[in-house]
């Protein structure tokens, strides 16, 4: 290993067909797939399990992940006052990647609502069980650690002095961590199309130190929130400045979404809605919008301005369920059960912690059920369909996917199915349009 006395963020991309070789025109863009956590390509499935048990279990996990965003943005909750224990749960969707030379396979947690890209690495002091051997640099000959005066590590720490090689650590809500040093090394991306991308000096996090309540199918925790360290924002200072996504449900099925890295735009076109993402100078993590009003069908429910000033509003890849203001969510709950003419019926679950408030029995089609659009700054229309928002709980019910909250409002990943979202990281853009999905 070495020490690296400047970090540079001239990445060497190849973008290869099957092999190592004639390098694509575009080296900037590359696409990875994107697996939700209980696709049967995913190393959490659990083919015992019906759709309805897992849908329940994202729906604990959604609470879970509400609480920690509440705990992450805001700085003032404590677990024991929040209305359900926080629990640091893997991402709703997974990457595979490869790291090293020679390269080592390890599926990653997927998540734009944090920073660090890390990996449990030897020798590992205190570690959470993983299945698959641990990276070890000692076996990479491109592996090499950050010098504390790395432009990474001043940015990472602020300024701040610090010890040599460069530290870092990451904390959850729940107490769980990774701590250890930051380092450069080769991540190669694959695809189900067989398309391999190679990626040199990428900055990562080599966990020594990683205790806490994480799956031991995976490695580590693929960031790309707004911060320094995250994949994103390190691509954008060599021109790859936007990454998009594009999310199937997956639920016990073999959908497989994508992830798509470029400067080029991925998305175009008369159906392409944009909205400024407004970044907090202290907390640049977190990917949030301005959300002006909402309608049920063809009618506006006129949010009050300021609706969503005590927490805002964040669009999140983790997060299954939709949260929104109390005031702002009686007002789309009362429409809905104005104008939604199905018989009403009871939540399925035997958790009271876990219950949806608005259920009904489930129509043929989602006949009978409105879209929802929600209307953010820059007249950027976002239209939710029915199946979006009503999944369903059991065979014959469906539950509107949506909780009330007194802070952080949240846009969850099963609003954003069948669409194409893409986050301009250099210049604070989202960019959303209908697409299908599946590879």
């Amino acid at each position: 290993m070495a020490y690296e006395g400047f970090l540079s963020l001239a990445f060497l991309l190849l973008t290869l067909p099957l092999s190592l070789s004639n390098p694509s025109p575009n080296p900037t863009s590359f696409r990875a797939d994107l697996h939700h956590r209980d696709s049967v390509h995913s190393p959490l499935h659990d083919p015992s399990a019906s759709p309805y048990a897992l849908r329940r279990l994202a729906i604990e996990r959604s609470i879970s992940r509400h609480n920690a965003l509440q705990w992450a943005i805001s700085s003032k909750y404590s677990p024991s006052g929040l209305k359900t224990e926080i629990k640091r749960t893997v991402g709703e969707y997974l990457m595979n990647i490869t790291l090293g030379t020679p390269p080592q396979p390890f599926w990653l947690s997927f998540d734009t609502g944090s920073d660090v890209l890390w990996t449990q690495c030897e020798p590992c002091e205190d570690c959470f069980e993983q299945d698959e051997e641990k990276f070890d640099p000692e076996h990479s000959c491109s592996y090499v650690a950050i010098n504390n005066t790395a432009p990474l590590c001043q940015a990472y720490h602020q300024g701040t002095p610090t010890e040599n090689p460069c530290p870092y650590e990451v904390s959850y809500s729940d107490n769980s961590k990774s701590k250890g040093e930051l380092a450069t090394e080769s991540f190669t991306f694959e695809n189900s199309r067989g398309d391999a991308t190679q990626l040199s000096g990428i900055g990562f996090g080599c966990g020594h130190e990683n205790t806490g309540e994480f799956a031991p199918e995976l490695a580590g925790v693929a960031g790309l929130g707004g911060g320094p360290l995250s994949l994103a924002s390190q691509l954008a200072t060599v021109g790859a400045g936007k990454f998009s996504y594009c999310l199937t449900l997956g639920i016990a099925t073999d959908a497989i979404g994508h992830l798509i890295f470029g400067d080029n735009p991925v998305i175009d076109g008369p159906n392409t809605k944009r909205t400024e993402i407004i970044r907090d100078p202290n907390n640049p993590t977190h990917h949030f919008l301005k959300l002006e009003d909402i309608s049920v069908g063809n009618k506006r429910l006129n949010v009050p301005p300021g609706a969503f000033d005590s927490g805002g509003f964040v669009i999140d890849s983790s997060s299954t369920l939709n949260y929104l203001a109390y005031e702002v969510y009686g007002l789309l709950t009362d429409e809905l059960k104005a104008v939604i003419q199905l018989e009403a019926a009871n939540d399925p679950s035997t958790d009271p912690k876990l219950l949806l408030e608005l259920c009904y029995k489930k129509p043929n089609n989602f006949d009978g059920i409105p879209d929802i659009t929600y209307y953010f700054s820059g007249g950027a229309d976002w239209k939710i369909s029915p199946q979006n928002f009503f999944p369903a709980m059991s065979e014959d019910v469906i539950c509107l996917a949506l909780l009330p909250t007194e802070e952080v409002s949240i846009m969850g990943n099963l609003a954003q199915q069948d669409m194409v979202v893409q986050f301009d990281v250099k210049d604070n853009m989202l960019s959303f349009a209908p697409a299908a999905c599946l590879l």
